[in-house]
């Protein structure tokens, strides 16, 4: 078979430059998040932990919060036709 090169050797190197770019840029937050799984986990959870212990009432509520965000859910949507075969109620 033909090898297909779809990206050129500037624009690969543009692209990887990119990922490596935002890959940077997201490392403080990837950190942060991983420690806030930590302290929400506990200390007794496992060796790599929470060092400490670490009373979080606010941390799980924002969890219980974004639990029932995240939730499945009917979906809000109102969709309006003219076409009378379309409609679910005729």
């Amino acid at each position: 078979m033909a090898k297909i090169n779809v990206l050129s050797e500037k624009k690969f190197e543009r692209l990887r430059a990119s990922i490596k770019w935002s890959d940077n840029q997201l490392e403080f937050q990837r950190k942060k998040r991983v420690q806030a799984i930590r302290e929400f986990a506990g200390y007794h959870y496992s060796s790599q932990a929470a060092e400490r212990r670490v009373i979080v009432p606010l941390l799980k509520l924002a969890v219980s919060i974004y639990i029932r965000l995240l939730a499945a859910r009917a979906p809000r949507v109102l969709i309006s036709t003219k076409k009378i075969a379309l409609k679910s109620t005729g």
